[in-house]
């Protein structure tokens, strides 16, 4: 395999072996579609449907978890199945199709899995040469398994996961169109995430990793109107550490500003040469580095550097970043926070999500709403070991007591934010806790992105369950919360679509499509209203094959020009 090869191999995949197991068993997350529903299905609805949501939702996830008798070992593998609800005149219809990647069709017609997806190897053709199982070993195609998420700007709709392409499908059939788009052809990233931002004039900015002369660098690419042809790079940092670039899933925006959360969870490419001769497993690859801290890489949109000031946290990690803005002088980030990255990726393996939660074994990992303020001017002015948070209103939620500096840091309790100047360029931060219930999947009204915001939209679990249960609304000024849920079904993240005639940042709708536990091909959109999240309406489908777990997805309305997330 040739270098650069291998070196994108190490930033985007990790490999363990692949089993052959025999069918895979039952649940939420584990439910496979055998069947497309490729021709547009009518549904019943329940309520009314409000006559300003004209438009599509269009979602993805993984679909199918094995070919022949082999299965894969972690959600993240499963091939991608695009669903889409068109909604016109308070009528409604669902249709769904697999997308048709390189990786889709191979494993297809081999019947076992022929490409090394996230968490599992593929799996050497059992009727080739023991020379040949081998080497396939060293010599392993890229997956195009793109399962996480939809970008449509425009006309062309593209589906994203984090791997080094992305494909077009018809934004009105759902059918693949074209090869592959690889992003090294276009931009100087070796992979990309599947959050990019967009922004009122169409302009999408999207955060990568690259591998140059001097290690890994994390790279901010322009696509105007989202066109990967027309990517230029705006911004590139080195990563903290050489041959350790961190993971990261998301970033955020303002004005002036990019973002990146850089947490001791890395892709080592130390455990990566070792796991190519020793059968590795994920522990291997993916590394939560103990001891080490979160930094805040705040990147100037003008320069398109660090800027001067380091901000340093107690080490946690992010998958998703809620929104951004700033303030007086701060930069505030809401964050969806957990302690340790690392298991994560781990409790999402299928052995993990199948164990009953009164396993002790079971793995849960508990993400909550998390608020970090970053002091961007002051802090040179300021004398070391100075709270520099004493009168930011948006340090705080609007219901507290006043501060009690005496104890502030020493007995932090995420009631308030932190930002402790502890040397001339380095200060830091604690989190304020809005909410203390998980909360994943955040969504908000769109057009509040980067700026000045109160609400937001995401899914929660109970207990021990991984499986998710309830729409949550989250006040971030008073961290109360308003919530909906129906024990009938498993819910998918919620979209914001904003109501064309509203003044308030919550006069819309809240769109989420529901898997009912015990009717396998019966899928219902949900349509609550945002601002108090009562049911407005359910439209009930029966698909051809059974309805599969969701992770991202888009809400293009008709009228609009340009489509946001």
């Amino acid at each position: 395999m040739e270098f650069t090869a291998f070196i994108i191999l190490v930033v985007s995949v990790i490999l363990v072996s692949g089993q052959n197991l025999g069918p895979i068993e039952e649940s939420s997350w584990t439910k496979e579609c055998q069947e497309e529903t490729l021709e547009p299905v009518s549904g019943t609805v329940e309520g009314h449907i409000p006559d300003w949501i004209k438009g599509r939702l269009t979602k993805v996830g993984p679909g199918v978890h094995h070919f022949g008798n082999y299965k894969y070992l972690h959600l993240f593998d499963g091939q991608a199945l695009l669903h889409q609800v068109t909604l016109l005149n308070g009528t409604a219809t669902y249709h769904s199709r697999f997308l048709e990647s390189d990786t889709y069709k191979a494993n297809k017609a081999a019947n076992r899995i022929t490409v090394t997806e996230f968490g599992t190897a593929a799996f050497p053709d059992p009727c080739g040469s023991m020379y040949g199982m081998f080497s396939s070993i060293f010599e392993m195609k890229m997956s195009d398994n793109l399962n996480v998420n939809v970008l449509q700007v425009q006309d062309e709709m593209i589906v994203m996961s984090e791997l080094d392409s992305v494909r077009a499908v018809d934004p009105i059939t759902l059918e693949t169109l074209g090869d592959k788009i690889i992003l090294k052809e276009h931009m100087v990233v070796h992979r990309a995430t599947a959050h990019p931002h967009v922004e009122k004039n169409g302009t999408t900015y999207n955060l990568g990793t690259k591998i140059s002369a001097v290690g890994p660098e994390y790279t901010v690419v322009k696509l105007p109107m989202g066109r990967i042809q027309e990517a230029k790079v705006v911004a590139s940092v080195p990563a903290r550490w050489k041959w350790d670039p961190a993971y990261f899933h998301s970033f955020a925006i303002t004005d002036n500003y990019f973002v990146i959360i850089e947490s001791p969870l890395v892709t080592s490419v130390a455990r990566i040469v070792l796991a190519l001769l020793e059968d590795g497993v994920p522990n291997d690859f993916i590394v939560w580095l103990d001891g080490e801290n979160t930094v805040f890489r705040v990147i100037d949109r003008n320069t398109g550097k660090d800027i001067s000031t380091k901000f340093v946290a107690n080490a946690f990690f992010a998958f998703h970043h809620v929104n951004a803005y700033e303030k007086d002088g701060n930069l505030i980030l809401d964050v969806c926070a957990t302690k340790n990255g690392k298991t994560v990726m781990e409790a999402l393996f299928f052995d993990n999500i199948k164990k009953s939660p009164k396993d002790p074994s079971k793995l849960i990992h508990h993400t909550e709403m998390h608020r970090y303020v970053l002091p961007i001017k002051g802090v040179k002015s300021a004398v070391i070991g100075e709270e520099l948070l004493k009168s930011c209103e948006d340090a705080k939620l609007r219901e507290c007591n006043p501060f009690h500096h005496n104890n502030y840091v020493t007995a932090h309790d995420l009631t308030y934010s932190s930002a402790i100047k502890v040397s001339e360029d380095e200060v830091f931060v604690q989190p304020m806790q809005i909410n203390h219930k998980c909360f994943e999947m955040p969504r908000i009204n769109y057009n509040y992105n980067g700026l000045p915001y109160r609400y937001a939209y995401g899914v929660s679990q109970e207990g021990d369950s991984l499986d998710l249960t309830t729409l949550l609304k989250i006040d971030t000024y008073t961290g109360k919360d308003l919530h909906w849920s129906d024990p009938s079904y498993v819910i998918s993240e919620p979209i914001f679509v904003a109501n064309p005639s509203g003044k308030d940042e919550d006069d819309g709708a809240i769109l989420s499509l529901l898997m009912h536990v015990d009717q396998p091909q019966n899928v219902t959109l949900l349509i609550l209203n945002a601002q108090d999240m009562s049911e407005v309406a359910r439209v009930v489908f029966t698909a051809k094959g059974n309805i599969t777990p969701l992770f991202h997805g888009q809400y293009v309305g008709d009228n609009e020009n340009i489509h946001f997330y």
